[in-house]
């Protein structure tokens, strides 16, 4: 039923982009028709059937094919095409991985104000991939472009490290603590929860503050990620900004464990040991209320 949907909802948008009148009934009808305007150099209909081909939707799922087209539109100066395929090219999806034509498609769509793309250019400016040279000022441009009013969390991300650590601009923790909040309220951008756990359990940039550590490390231990998971055991071991609790320190090393942390191994052994020796006292949530 979803995927009827899906393919309902998708012709219509595909009839909307090619401006054209196309059989909604059967897949071939829908794929056929598309295809015929495609090679006719209508970048909307070349742009939506890479699509198609990428999702596997009216015909079966081949990321190649969906390189073909998408590039087509790309070359035809359709933006979102041109996102796509550096993105195809980035990931390595139906071709192997090459920076450099991912670079030249981002460039091109980030030229045209696309977000996404000039995320993706600070990336590769910021780490040197490919051909491209290591370039923090570069990076520091696009990284600002992609994240002022917009959603863009792993832009955001990068621009508060930037910030926080003075690569590409001048060191200034408020304006870092500032993009990387912004960043993590995004939940999923889990290398922000933890930059900021840190920041404000070290109190570098930030007054030291333990409770506010704990929520960070928090946010990113509840989607599993492994160094949230320890960072937040050890502070229930040592009633860091949270009650202390050895039960809820090692069902959280447990399951760093369980995700094949060796360093939650090693800290579990150790203060299990500690806790046998007596000299790490077992205390129950309710008891430090």
């Amino acid at each position: 039923m979803i995927n009827a949907m899906r393919k309902i909802i998708i012709t219509g948008i595909l009839i909307s982009n090619v401006i054209v009148i196309l059989p909604v009934f059967g897949d071939v009808n829908v794929h056929n028709s598309l295809e015929l305007i495609a090679k006719k150099g209508n970048v909307n209909a070349q742009s939506s059937l890479g699509q198609i081909y990428m999702e596997g939707l009216f015909a079966s799922q081949n990321n190649k094919k969906a390189l073909y087209w998408l590039e087509k539109a790309a070359e035809g100066g359709f933006i979102q095409a041109q996102l796509m395929t550096g993105e195809f090219y980035y990931d390595g999806l139906g071709t192997a991985v090459d920076y450099k034509k991912a670079f030249y498609w981002f460039e091109k769509s980030a030229k045209q104000h696309d977000k996404t793309a000039c995320g993706y250019l600070a990336i590769i400016y910021y780490a040197g991939k490919g051909d491209i040279a290591q370039d923090y000022k570069k990076a520091f441009y696009w990284a600002e472009k992609a994240s002022v009013q917009s959603l863009n969390g792993e832009a955001q991300y990068l621009l508060g490290v930037m910030y926080y650590k003075g690569e590409g601009t001048a060191i200034d923790y408020t304006k870092g603590i500032y993009w990387l909040t912004k960043s993590a309220e995004q939940s999923w951008i889990q290398d922000a929860q933890l930059f900021l756990g840190t920041a404000y359990y070290d109190g570098k940039g930030v007054p030291k503050d333990y409770k506010k550590a704990a929520y960070y490390f928090g946010e990113a231990a509840q989607q599993g990620n492994v160094d949230g998971l320890i960072k937040l055991a050890l502070m229930y071991y040592k009633g860091e900004g949270v009650p202390k609790d050895v039960f809820a320190a090692e069902y959280l090393l447990k399951n760093a464990m369980d995700a094949g942390s060796k360093k939650a191994n090693e800290l579990y052994k150790k203060y299990n040991l500690l806790k046998k020796s007596g000299i790490i006292q077992i205390r129950n949530i309710r008891e430090d209320k």
